[in-house]
């Protein structure tokens, strides 16, 4: 179900529904007005992650197989599934890698804005409007489940319990995310 399907057999949206549209339309509004990978848009941080940060995600993915199966949850314009994909292909592997947002996103237009993104989406499927916690994956078919300051925004037991349904056996979750007591968060 994607986040804006609020009603439920002709009832009223709750308030929690109405606010949650409304933050996704501002999310919505943000990324197709930034030429940006991330919501960190300036200097060299408009074309991905780098340095700790970029170490940080390589080193959590270094041991997955070769054909694994990644899903960002919360990918906006795709920053963490762009990342995922330039480290496949560095190392001639052949992930599938799928992001995921309840924004309507689309992170391949950057590449006409931009040359410094071209060919960096080949190989990422996005999900738009699709809420995480109903993902379109089935059982047990995702090797790596990543999220950047996302996760911490959802029903974080009805996302986890999404993610633990479509991550194999044996597969990972790595999550950064924002402290609950952050200003950020609040």
């Amino acid at each position: 179900a994607r986040y804006c399907n609020i009603f439920v057999n002709g009832s009223r949206p709750t308030n929690l529904q109405i606010r949650w549209k409304k933050i996704m339309k501002h999310w919505s509004q943000f990324w197709r007005s930034t030429s940006s990978l991330s919501s960190f848009s300036e200097g060299v941080a408009v074309e991905g992650y780098s340095a700790e940060i970029k170490e940080f995600w390589e080193t959590s993915v270094a041991e997955l197989g070769e054909n694994a199966v990644l899903v960002d949850i919360g990918t906006g314009n795709g920053a963490l599934a762009v990342l995922m994909n330039d480290y496949s292909k560095a190392n001639k592997l052949s992930w599938q890698i799928h992001g995921v947002d309840a924004a309507e996103i689309e992170p391949k237009a950057l590449e006409e804005s931009n040359d410094i993104f071209k060919g960096r989406f080949d190989g990422i499927e996005f999900h738009p409007e699709t809420d995480m916690t109903n993902m379109p994956f089935e059982d047990a078919s995702v090797d790596c489940v990543v999220s950047q300051f996302a996760f911490e925004y959802g029903d974080e037991s009805a996302v986890l319990a999404e993610i633990m349904r479509v991550r194999k056996p044996g597969g990972r979750f790595v999550m950064m995310g924002h402290h609950k007591k952050s200003a950020v968060h609040k």
